[in-house]
């Protein structure tokens, strides 16, 4: 295996200035709005797409001018595209063959590639007679066929539902790992996001927001793109006004740290705040607090938590509250150490 670089990629009109180093062994998850040019980005270092700029390497080797077949990437693209008239193992085993690999190699390794994904007992089968999650496994297994340098997942368990999902979920993190393959995985999916990235690229609107590890990047979104695209229930933004050391909404009032007001140009700013519903706690310190006020009939029971929709100020926001509790509490509060402020108009963090 080895690094792999993108310098400055530019895929048509979709993505500019695409920079990032995956290192050796590592996962990246591309995370982005459906249309933000995830597929694009992955066919073009692939090799299926030209990009109109930038340079692509894995171990500090240029690959732009290479073929697809002589890159050293192997992808699995939604939908996985088995050929339907083959078996399991004949899939698996057919990048081994078209290679020319010797007879002992070639057997060596399917039989670690079959063992690796649990294929032994549906070897004999063909594409149809699988389901998602078995014909994933099978296009894992073909896609490793060749030993590549760089695996590209072009949003693989799109369409697999509850625990099929987090079961490869499981498993796709586990044989990452496992293997040490570097890895770019594209998906609009947080959660898929979250849980198969080593760190998160954030592409939307033609540019990467953020690169950071999962946790980081929740807790420390760069714009309020990001800090939207993470969470279940999503971050409530609320329009404001930051001026004098504080931030207004309506007739609340919460004076910010300094860390929160450094970046402020002039004597005020148009925001948006974040705050997310966890941050909302019906015991909290209500001294310099954000105060929403619940709605106990809109209560939700999610099993270890329920969300109930309230009011901050004018403006409509989602709390979530531990447990499934019988009184719901008619006001939360979050204080000013949880607030996200985002400029209005870019989008962009203050801080």
């Amino acid at each position: 295996m080895a690094y792999a670089q993108f310098d400055r990629l530019s895929v048509d009109s979709i993505v500019e200035e695409f920079d990032l180093r995956v290192a050796d062994g590592e996962a990246i998850s591309i995370l982005g709005p459906t249309g933000c040019g995830k597929t694009r980005l992955l066919r073009t270092i692939a090799g299926f797409a030209a990009p109109r700029r930038g340079a692509i390497s894995i171990g500090g080797t240029p690959i732009d001018t290479l073929p697809p077949g002589a890159r050293g990437v192997a992808m699995v693209v939604e939908g996985f595209a088995l050929y339907p008239h083959m078996t399991v193992a004949q899939n698996v085993e057919f990048p081994l063959s078209s290679d020319r690999a010797p007879a002992d190699e070639r057997s060596d390794w399917l039989v670690e590639l079959m063992a690796h994904l649990d294929l032994d007992a549906i070897r004999g089968r063909y594409p149809s007679e699988l389901s998602a999650p078995e014909r994933l496994r099978v296009a894992l297994a073909r896609a490793m066929a060749r030993r590549p340098r760089l695996l590209l997942l072009d949003d693989p368990l799109r369409d697999l539902r509850g625990e099929g999902r987090i079961e490869m979920r499981r498993r796709l993190r586990v044989l990452q790992r496992g293997w040490q393959v570097t890895t770019v995985h594209a998906t609009s999916d947080f959660a898929d996001a979250m849980a198969l990235g080593d760190r998160i690229a954030f592409v939307a609107g033609g540019r990467v927001h953020q690169v950071d590890t999962p946790a980081l990047m929740y807790v420390n979104p760069a714009t309020a793109a990001v800090a939207a695209a993470l969470g279940t229930p999503g971050i409530n933004l609320l329009q404001g006004r930051a001026e004098g050391g504080a931030v207004h909404l309506a007739e609340q009032t919460v004076q910010l740290l300094p860390e929160q007001t450094s970046s402020y140009r002039g004597e005020g700013a148009d925001v948006l705040v974040g705050v997310r519903p966890e941050d909302f706690d019906p015991s909290a310190e209500r001294r310099n607090s954000l105060v929403a006020v619940l709605d106990p009939s809109s209560r939700q029971s999610l099993g270890s938590y329920s969300t109930v929709r309230g009011q901050v100020a004018d403006q409509e926001v989602v709390v979530q509250v531990p447990g499934n509790p019988s009184d719901i509490p008619r006001r939360a509060y979050a204080g000013a150490s949880t607030l996200l402020l985002f400029d209005r108009v870019t989008g962009e963090r203050l801080r």
